[in-house]
């Protein structure tokens, strides 16, 4: 992709997948006991907000990608776990649990700030043991505080 055609928020996403390449190694051991990293992208798959929610998951995908041919994190490879939302905050939490059931270890989230604070309380008080919400904090960007996980 050549950055002279690369939009404002394609550049923001690339910035933020960095951050998150950078910090997940340092945040949570426990996920690269694992073959992949498994990262729950929960935004608007179908409806209205459908075209913002594809373009974001086409971004975190092409990132995935780059990173994988580069070596992964920690040699870990990173699969993006599309979920749809329908930018409803029920249904992000609905999603949320179907991101920790199909074995991810952090969530993303972009539109919505309903859907933002639905996730931030289901970080705070809602998490299973083996989840890590310093990482889910960071990428939802709050400050990452005391909730449960390991």
């Amino acid at each position: 992709m050549p950055s002279d055609h690369v939009s404002e928020e394609t550049k923001k996403m690339l910035k933020m997948t960095r951050v998150i390449a950078l910090t997940l190694p340092m945040l949570c051991g426990t996920a690269y006991a694992e073959d992949t990293v498994k990262i729950g992208y929960i935004d608007p798959l179908s409806g209205g907000g459908a075209s913002v929610g594809e373009g974001g998951l086409k971004t975190f995908q092409f990132l995935a990608d780059e990173i994988n041919a580069k070596g992964g994190i920690l040699g870990r490879k990173v699969e993006i776990l599309p979920l749809d939302n329908k930018t409803n905050p029920q249904e992000s939490l609905v999603q949320a649990q179907k991101a920790i059931d199909a074995g991810a270890h952090y969530i993303t989230q972009g539109n919505g700030s309903s859907v933002g604070a639905a996730l931030e309380d289901f970080v705070a008080n809602d998490l299973p043991p083996k989840f890590h919400p310093a990482a889910v904090r960071v990428l939802l960007g709050c400050t990452p505080t005391g909730a449960g996980g390991a």
